[in-house]
């Protein structure tokens, strides 16, 4: 899974002593800009105020957010970049070929979708493609080592999370796995369960290798 860059870069934000290490200094860090990338925008975060539980309040062009510290590293500032609060996600249908101005499923054998889900981009492939006796069309489609039956409305509606792995059930990470990258930079404590909104989740408890603050997050 190809995974568009998303960085933001705390360097030079003020610190404090924190048990035996730092962490970041978010009151005297009010006023300093953060220089981030999410996916193909680049620029600057402004931090306008520091409040009580780790929140701040962040400024973007015209646009304000309050948030809490935590979600720096999480992205969960969509909103504040993109006009649009809605997922970005696309797939390119035109390798497969027409008949009377339409899709050609049942020909489509073999061809190539780029797609791009919300900073993830990479290929879907179609190996085979049938029509069920109520006249529906199901396309089997691999991704990397993934097959996956799917309706084509599904496919032509980009419902591919699972299949890409954007949404899974299954654990990626390992209890005590560090996690360095242009993203993140964290060990995991723990694999467990939480509720949110009514619903089981999978998640992990971990520690923040920059702030020294731990968090339960997925």
């Amino acid at each position: 899974m190809e995974i568009m860059e998303r960085r933001v870069d705390l360097s030079k934000l003020p610190t404090k002593k924190y048990g035996t290490g730092t962490c970041i200094d978010w009151k005297k860090a009010v006023g300093q800009k953060i220089p981030f990338c999410y996916d193909n925008v680049r620029g600057k975060l402004t931090i306008v105020e520091h409040q009580k539980g780790n929140y701040i309040i962040l400024r973007y062009n015209k646009k304000e957010k309050r948030m809490r510290t935590s979600h720096l590293t999480e992205w969960k500032f969509r909103d504040l970049v993109f006009e649009s609060k809605k997922l970005v996600k696309q797939i390119d249908f035109s390798s497969i070929p027409k008949k009377h101005g339409k899709n050609d499923w049942v020909h489509s054998k073999g061809c190539i979708l780029p797609f791009y889900y919300d900073g993830v981009k990479g290929n879907l492939e179609i190996i085979d493609c049938e029509v069920n006796d109520k006249g529906m069309t199901y396309l089997t489609i691999r991704y990397k080592n993934r097959v996956k039956k799917i309706r084509n409305i599904n496919l032509l509606n980009c419902k591919i999370a699972n299949m890409i792995g954007y949404h899974t059930g299954d654990y990626i990470f390992e209890k005590g796995e560090k996690i360095v990258d242009n993203n993140r930079n964290l060990i995991i404590i723990d694999r467990k369960y939480y509720k949110s909104a009514g619903i089981t989740r999978k998640g992990y408890k971990y520690q923040c290798n920059i702030c020294r603050i731990y968090r339960l997050g997925r």
